[in-house]
């Protein structure tokens, strides 16, 4: 049995200028194309939720609105995606709402996926992408794939949910459900929404379906990971007295190694050029890096930007990251229910 539910198919957009235009048009595309009749009752719209934005990204969606009719948006002064999310959907007349990352990043039949889940009404009361269950093809750097996989693996330990995957940019939830959790979820105003909202979806018994992906990590966002790794990393550098100090990666070094770690990635990813990591030395295991920067060992020479630091040290700071913002959300999490 088809539905008579009303859609509004949000996308999160903070300093998106490069690419709101054509992800807007591609998304209105692919609309027009599989759900016209939908589109043409008015039962489906599409809202690009522009927060804290400092360039042309609003001015770029208002123009569109010209040749869009089914587009809107919403304007919130501060940025994060909790909060602009919220914004955005605690007056819309809507039945449903649903959201996908600006980038695009997940190919947009999981957003079809999603609709057809409301479409069939199947009752579903939230309806997530996940990037964790059989079928679903993920292609993603290495570092995201351990920051991803950990936080999945600390939220199942802290929280014993049923859901697979926190994280996953593509998710989508009835407006009853939502106004439910309101009061709940409203204080997280960034990233951390998103598996807030699960969370209170599953403690409240309401139903959730995982569906599977394709999802390309195709944007830069170096700025993003290197701020969120400085302010998390608390507890990663403190500690004892190490012999070998300059194979010591120290508090203060943190921003070059991350810039290092980042640059070899994007080669990697762009050029196919080797990641090379510090090989283990005898003796050497209070250390985080070995010595051989502009050594030529294999018939190769190696500058300080190629070398990585060792596998321990990688695992030590994802540790550290991800235990503290979890701790951060925690602590709210304490202050509601208390």
């Amino acid at each position: 049995m088809l539905t008579k539910k009303k859609f509004l198919v949000t996308l999160p957009a903070l300093n998106e200028e490069r690419i709101i235009q054509e992800n807007i048009l591609t998304v209105s595309d692919y609309l027009e194309k599989n759900y016209n009749s939908l589109l043409q009752d008015g039962q489906i719209k599409i809202c690009v939720a522009v927060n804290g934005s400092t360039d042309n990204t609003e001015e770029i969606v208002r123009n569109l609105r010209a040749r869009i009719p089914h587009l809107n948006y919403s304007l919130t002064k501060k940025p994060g995606r909790g909060r602009a999310l919220d914004n955005t959907w605690g007056d819309a007349p809507e039945d449903v709402f649903l959201y996908i990352d600006s980038d695009l990043a997940y190919d947009l039949s999981d957003l079809g996926s999603m609709l057809d889940s409301y479409i069939m009404d199947k009752n579903f009361d939230m309806v997530v992408a996940s990037r964790r269950v059989r079928g679903s093809i993920v292609k993603r750097n290495l570092v995201r794939k351990i920051l991803t996989e950990g936080y999945n693996y600390l939220i199942k330990i802290l929280f014993f949910n049923s859901f697979t995957d926190a994280q996953a940019g593509c998710k989508s939830i009835t407006k009853i459900a939502y106004l439910e959790i309101r009061d709940k979820i409203n204080i997280y105003d960034g990233w951390f929404f998103d598996t807030a909202l699960l969370l209170y979806v599953e403690k409240n018994g309401l139903k959730i379906k995982d569906i599977a992906i394709t999802c390309t990590d195709n944007r830069r966002s170096r700025m993003k990971f290197v701020r969120f790794v400085e302010k998390y990393c608390k507890g990663a550098f403190e500690g004892g007295k190490w012999k070998a100090k300059h194979a010591k990666i120290k508090r203060e070094d943190l921003p070059k190694i991350l810039k290092a770690i980042y640059d070899a990635r994007s080669n990697y990813l762009h050029n196919g050029e080797s990641m090379y990591l510090s090989h283990f030395m005898h003796r050497a295991d209070k250390w985080d890096t070995d010595i051989t920067f502009g050594m030529t060992i294999d018939n190769r020479q190696f500058s300080a930007s190629q070398k990585l630091p060792f596998t321990y040290w990688f695992e030590n700071i994802v540790r550290c990251c991800l235990l503290n913002y979890i701790k951060e959300q925690i602590c709210k999490i304490d202050r509601i229910e208390t």
